[in-house]
């Protein structure tokens, strides 16, 4: 009977000195709870019409302009800074999503995205360039209006490094972009002020969230 009070004594006293051994490891090693989200992030949203192209004045009107005979033709656009805080974090992986749409009568042979941490480097030494992507002029009718507007979508994954670039102290970088039309082959097209072209490029991440 006193062997027996002994041995119960015995295995609570370890039980409670187990116990007060978890408790300490928990408050030594806290694990507070984490699940991941999705943050979506634009760098590059733009509307890049006809008159862009090719020199015309847009003056409001919605007559078309005359019809023109258009070689390759390209833009540069201008340098923008882009407020990335938000992708500052434990990212765990990133990818960028880019859109065109063209409703234009021409297409493209080259769009490119250029993004740097340094504004002076956008488009002489970039970190990370998207592209080219290479677009289909729209879809026109007998008359040469454009119904119907061709798209054109890309996923690209990013790497260790140019997450990096996004993923940065400052929280921002900086954004441009080149584009190249493919001309009208000699031929005479006519062109609606309305003709543009949609860019959208956004990084979409996901973060681990504590």
């Amino acid at each position: 009977m006193y062997r027996m009070a002994v041995k119960k004594a015995g295995l609570i006293a370890a039980t409670v000195s187990l116990l007060f051994t978890g408790i300490q490891c928990s408050l030594q090693n806290p694990v507070a709870p984490s699940w991941e989200a999705d943050i979506n992030v634009p760098l590059l949203t733009s509307n890049t019409f006809i008159s862009d192209f090719i020199g015309l004045k847009n003056s409001g009107s919605k007559d078309p302009f005359i019809p023109v005979i258009l070689g390759a033709t390209s833009i540069t656009g201008e340098v923008r800074e882009v407020n990335v805080s938000a992708l500052n974090g434990m990212v765990n992986n990133g990818a960028v999503n880019y859109d065109l749409e063209n409703r234009l009568a021409i297409g493209l042979d080259t769009a490119v995205i250029y993004i740097s941490r340094d504004p002076a480097a956008v488009y002489q030494a970039p970190e990370v360039v998207i592209g080219p992507l290479h677009i289909e002029a729209a879809e026109v009718d007998a008359n040469g209006n454009v119904i119907q507007a061709r798209t054109t979508k890309i996923n690209i994954t990013l790497t260790e490094n140019e997450m990096a670039v996004l993923n940065n102290e400052s929280g921002k970088v900086y954004v441009g972009y080149y584009l190249v039309t493919s001309g009208t082959n000699g031929l005479a097209v006519n062109i609606q002020p309305t003709d543009h072209l949609k860019t959208s490029v956004l990084v979409s991440v996901k973060t681990k969230v504590n």
